[in-house]
């Protein structure tokens, strides 16, 4: 009676970008969790969980078990709260995820081409644009069930001039939120790309 509701469940460290400012260098990552582990929490969580959030560092999609993952929440009913760097949303893998996505959010620290491939490095700017557009095509046709669609940004020096233009980018991507945090910084080189103690730089003006 007292299992989770919701989970957020690390299925894996890898990532088919090389972000400066992840924690974790890409050399470093591995698929991580495997079937005996997924089997376990399908079995003993999956009959009462409602929600479930797989990976809050690498990129779900890069996990080899992540189709074995959808199959199993359509299965039991659970939702999907996913968050991904938008390069591998292909038809086959929205097909995965459109019975069951309930929040997605697409990883997008800059709204011109030159800072997004910048930050997100090996993603390309418009194939990331196009994969959304079909993502929300695809979401929105869910007419009885209307998953929330957001292109969120990780806010730094280098970027955070760029977040109103990134809010119109987004509408015209069909998107119809924008969420931002602040950087979280792992290294030396991107100390100084951490703006959290200037907040004359992120916050709106008292008259805004």
């Amino acid at each position: 009676h007292a299992l989770p509701t919701k989970i957020t469940l690390q299925t894996t460290d890898a990532c088919n970008l090389d972000c400066p400012h992840c924690q974790i260098p890409r050399v470093k990552k591995t698929p991580r969790m495997g079937h005996s582990v997924l089997d376990a929490v399908v079995r003993e969580l999956f009959p009462t969980l409602i929600e479930l959030h797989p990976t809050n560092l690498g990129e779900p999609f890069a996990w080899p078990l992540f189709h074995d993952l959808c199959v199993q929440m359509e299965r039991h009913g659970v939702l999907l709260d996913l968050t991904t760097n938008g390069t591998l949303l292909d038809d086959a893998r929205l097909d995965w995820i459109a019975p069951i996505a309930r929040d997605v959010k697409v990883s997008f620290d800059g709204a011109k081409k030159e800072t997004f491939e910048r930050l997100r490095r090996g993603a390309r700017f418009d194939s990331v644009c196009s994969n959304v557009r079909a993502l929300v095509r695809r979401l929105v046709a869910l007419s009885s069930r209307r998953p929330l669609i957001s292109l969120q940004m990780t806010i730094m020096r280098s970027n955070v001039y760029e977040l109103p233009a990134l809010v119109e980018l987004a509408a015209k991507l069909g998107v119809p939120r924008v969420r931002a945090y602040h950087l979280f910084s792992f290294s030396a080189d991107m100390d100084t790309e951490s703006i959290v103690a200037e907040p004359e730089l992120w916050q709106p003006a008292a008259d805004a």
